[in-house]
């Protein structure tokens, strides 16, 4: 696998967090999932495993420190890995918005929209951590190919 080819967005929690990898070659959220916090850990040590993870997006919403610190105890494993801390501001709204887009037609967005209020959306949130990390970065930025509205889920997220 390419180094740094896979970037991890995590939308922290105290008892769920949000899981999103975002492909840099194809532009593409590859993996979204949510995971209770008893099984970070090893959510987070196969991810980083099967996808060669070597930069890890946190969120610095409600819970962040708790999920750094045990970020921060798998760097004895991780030598490479490193983690940056995003603006989460917002996440849960435009989370939504990304949910309700995805809807084929007006009714289906319309249901979406009205279920959007009674389902987990932090994958989601973890998809808006990983844009603005993108927006923000001016590693991204070099690549002239590379636009933030090519990044999909199933369709564009922007």
């Amino acid at each position: 696998m390419d180094k740094n080819r896979y970037i991890l967005g995590i939308d922290p929690g105290n008892y769920k967090i949000g899981l999103a990898i975002l492909d840099t070659k194809k532009n593409m959220i590859i993996y979204k999932n949510i995971t209770k916090i008893f099984h970070f850990l090893d959510v987070i040590s196969t991810i980083i495993d099967e996808y060669e993870i070597k930069k890890i997006v946190l969120g610095n919403g409600n819970g962040y420190k708790k999920i750094l610190f045990l970020l921060n105890s798998l760097s004895n494993i991780y030598k490479n890995l490193s983690i940056e801390v995003v603006n989460e501001y917002n996440t849960s709204f435009k989370a939504r918005k990304l949910y309700v887009q995805e809807g084929k037609n007006w009714l289906n967005k319309l249901t979406r929209f009205i279920r959007s209020f009674f389902i987990e959306i932090d994958d989601y949130s973890a998809i808006i951590i990983l844009k603005r990390y993108i927006i923000n970065s001016n590693k991204m930025k070099s690549t002239d190919s590379y636009n933030i509205k090519d990044i999909q889920s199933n369709k564009d997220i922007s």
